[in-house]
């Protein structure tokens, strides 16, 4: 009875090696977050603001000027629909 007990204990032991592996256990670990002071507060509302306003200097996109635009048909409903519709059979290479 002992002996079980005690190749259980011995299993047990070696079992916890390679799953204690696995977890994540930092003795390193940062602190949880302090709250920030109330100058900390104001430089990062002005570092938003200034963030903001760079953002804002930024032109919209354009759309894409396409010169062939006025010549291509519009597309239809689903794409690969028109496209089976205009393919042509592939003709056979010829041989030489």
């Amino acid at each position: 009875m002992v002996r079980k007990l005690i190749l259980a204990g011995a299993l047990f032991a070696l079992a916890a090696g390679p799953a204690s592996a696995q977890v994540m256990m930092n003795p390193f670990k940062a602190p949880d977050k302090r709250a920030l002071t109330p100058e900390e507060v104001e430089k990062k509302k002005a570092a938003d603001a200034a963030y903001k306003a760079a953002m804002d200097k930024i032109p919209e996109k354009k759309a894409a000027n396409d010169p062939w635009g006025s010549v291509r048909d519009a597309p239809s409903g689903t794409p690969t629909a028109a496209k089976d519709a205009t393919k042509t059979p592939a003709k056979p290479k010829p041989q030489q």
